[in-house]
């Protein structure tokens, strides 16, 4: 156990440290001064290092300076406010031992000091700070928990939220995006497009070469078309099989078919091979989109199955192409 000992008296300070040192404490420093005391807790912080003392032994009648507020200024340090302090003083200066008192880990002994006495006040201050210790450290691993447990948290989101083949939103984060979307389209009064992408002749291409390779294509098709995916509030998720989807908030009909080709040409561009397809021997995609500025009457399903429809027509038209349908009144080419 580590002591500081503040008193301006050296007959005191070498007193009490006599008593000290017989009950068993030997590492003891001495303070002259409250100044001293303040340099050696390093209370300015001019360093980074912390004070390494269990316990503060300080007489509050010293010249210079109210002991009271020394003790208070000590206290109110966030890095000595757990180190207990013993005062010592004959009598109680200025009639403030009772509030200072109340402040926690703050005990008074009477000078001249019993030795007797003087044992039970220390270790019943120790006690009092090891139990302080303890459920500060116990407070401090809740907290880690805690946090752990938000990262586990987190992460099973994530896992909850992406798609484990592609590495793009799954489903269930779609339902959940969009449902947000529309509803952020409908209080805004702005306008929101669906598009729903769908591989050509998919179901061929895994026959042709194997599902290894179908699931290497599904991740080739997802990192292709993000490259069409360039604001922040624009989303693609793999919806089902070898069909995406993706939501564009505050984008127009004319805004979502340029976004749409460009999947199609990008995904033309890769040049997958597939002999299996209609369109050539290369791997295509077909596009189904429908956008609209929904009232709150309308219902978000409307949009989907607009465009869904259109991309149904898209496939019957023989797939590699853009097809736009109406939420209202059918399909516009």
């Amino acid at each position: 156990m580590n002591i500081l000992i503040v008193d301006s008296s050296e007959a005191s300070r070498t007193l009490i440290a006599s008593m000290l040192k017989d009950a068993g404490y030997v590492q003891i420093t001495e303070a002259p001064t409250y100044q001293k005391a303040y340099t050696i807790l390093n209370l300015s912080r001019s360093s980074e290092s912390e004070p390494d003392f269990d316990l503060i032994i300080i007489n509050p009648v010293m010249p210079h300076m109210d002991g009271i507020e020394a003790v208070q200024r000590i206290k109110t340090a966030k890095h000595l406010v757990d180190i207990p302090i013993l005062i010592t003083a004959s009598q109680d200066p200025a009639g403030n031992m009772e509030r200072v008192l109340n402040e926690g880990l703050i005990d008074f002994i009477r000078q001249p000091i019993d030795e007797v006495e003087l044992r039970p006040r220390i270790r019943s201050l120790m006690k009092l700070k090891e139990e302080m210790d303890l459920r500060k450290a116990r407070e401090v691993e809740l907290r880690r928990l805690s946090q752990q447990y938000a990262e586990v948290h987190e992460k099973l989101e994530q896992i909850t939220n992406i798609d484990a083949l592609t590495g793009i939103a799954n489903r269930r984060c779609f339902n959940r995006y969009f449902e947000n979307s529309w509803l952020l389209a409908v209080r805004e009064y702005t306008s929101i497009c669906l598009l729903m992408i769908d591989i050509d002749c998919f179901t061929a291409f895994n026959d042709l070469y194997g599902r290894e390779q179908g699931d290497e294509c599904l991740t080739e098709i997802a990192e292709t078309l993000e490259k069409s995916i360039r604001r922040p509030g624009d989303f693609l998720a793999r919806y089902s099989g070898g069909q995406f989807a993706a939501v564009l908030g505050n984008t127009d009909v004319d805004g979502a078919i340029y976004v749409a080709e460009s999947m199609r040409t990008y995904v033309q561009n890769e040049a997958i091979k597939h002999t299996g397809s209609r369109n050539g021997d290369y791997l295509t995609i077909s596009v189904g989109l429908a956008g609209t500025v929904p009232a709150p009457a309308f219902d978000a399903d409307s949009l989907v199955a607009a465009a869904e429809e259109a991309l149904d027509e898209a496939k019957t038209q023989g797939g590699d192409r853009v097809i736009v349908g109406s939420v209202d009144s059918g399909l516009v080419q």
